[in-house]
């Protein structure tokens, strides 16, 4: 439930950040449709990889603050938009928001 639950926040964020202009350099190729399979795609991958880096990199997490869960974070976005065809983010500004996204949200949700 809680994926669910995580995965519509997510979904609905980087929704409302394209909407309104803060999300520069993505495109959606069938709309809102590639947007909730991208979305669920970045919640699965996202579960998968950062389950077992999570164990793994542990001590280096934590000396380095936290910035080694970021860098993971923006792997996890970047290896879903190399997986999920119908969705194209150029440069890294949008994977650096989108990991920013993930970031609060799993903040929000503790």
């Amino acid at each position: 439930m809680r994926f669910f639950f995580r995965f519509a926040l997510t979904a609905l964020a980087i929704y409302l950040l394209i909407q309104y202009g803060y999300l520069q350099g993505v495109t959606f190729a069938a709309g809102t449709t590639s947007l909730l399979v991208f979305t669920f795609i970045l919640g699965l991958v996202n579960l998968i990889v950062w389950g077992a880096l999570r164990l793994i990199t542990f001590p280096i997490r934590w000396l380095t603050l936290g910035i080694l869960g970021f860098a993971i974070s923006l792997f996890v976005v970047y290896l879903t938009d190399e997986f999920v065809t119908g969705v194209t983010l150029i440069w890294w500004t949008p994977i650096i928001i989108i990991a920013l996204v993930m970031g609060v949200i799993s903040a929000i949700m503790g």
